[in-house]
């Protein structure tokens, strides 16, 4: 059983082309036997729908970076069904506060994740509450190879007042071929309120693979000299039904 690795830096600056090169870095460090580093840029290419992937198939990464902090997700376990790795995606947002979240849910998010996020009782509540969704979101779309501007048509992750823990999500032309599994995985990360980030990954799963609970839990590796403490770890499963046409 091939684990699935989470890779998280921290920087010193925000600075957009920092992030990206320790990205690429630690995604290097992640597919490479340990001591044969080289650059990987020439090693990837990208899907029609944008998502980036080895051009030797060698394992499945994604890459996400907020605030100072980049986040990289990877896995070289293989589809039983395919025999290509199985699929895995990563979003992490920084927690800045916003004037416009009710705009931004009535437009993205489903009724019960709208009632989800303005019941909450404090404004970081709230705003921790919306984060939450944009990540599963967002990994969820970054997972299957599809675009941000499928946000609104994603499954409702809240189901009385909750995070549902098991869904299921039907997508025309989905990547996953007829049906597949994902696992999705919630952490909270920093010292609230000083930084708080939220970060979501996501994998796919052969079938017949446990939970997080039965020891499928990710490897989380620090690549920085500064990290953050983890918390609230929330699994979600989700089952996507693909539909040829």
């Amino acid at each position: 059983m091939t684990p699935l690795y989470i890779g998280i830096s921290l920087l010193s600056n925000k600075e957009k082309d920092s992030l990206h090169k320790e990205g690429r870095r630690i995604l290097g460090l992640l597919a490479q036997e340990p001591g044969a580093y080289e650059p990987i840029d020439h090693l990837i290419t990208r899907e029609p729908g944008g998502k980036p992937y080895f051009i030797d198939r060698r394992g499945d990464f994604n890459i996400s970076h907020a605030g100072r902090m980049v986040a990289v997700t990877y896995t070289q376990e293989r589809s039983t069904l395919r025999g290509l790795p199985l699929r895995t995606g990563c979003d992490i947002e920084y927690l800045y506060p916003r004037g416009n979240l009710e705009a931004i849910a009535s437009r993205f998010f489903s009724s019960e994740e709208q009632a989800y996020i303005t019941e909450g009782t404090r404004e970081l509540e709230r705003l921790t509450r919306f984060y939450q969704l944009w990540v599963l979101k967002e990994c969820f779309l970054k997972t299957l190879g599809l675009g941000v501007n499928r946000i609104k048509h994603t499954p409702s992750f809240i189901h009385g007042n909750t995070l549902e823990k098991e869904l299921t999500y039907q997508e025309f032309g989905s990547t996953c071929n007829s049906e597949c599994t994902l696992t999705l995985y919630l952490y909270e990360l920093g010292n609230l309120p000083e930084e708080p980030y939220i970060l979501a990954l996501a994998q796919e799963r052969n079938p017949g693979r446990t939970f997080l609970s039965e020891g499928t839990a990710p490897h989380v590796y620090w690549f920085s000299q500064e990290s953050l403490p983890l918390r609230n770890r929330v699994e979600i499963r989700a089952q996507v039904r693909g539909i040829d046409g």
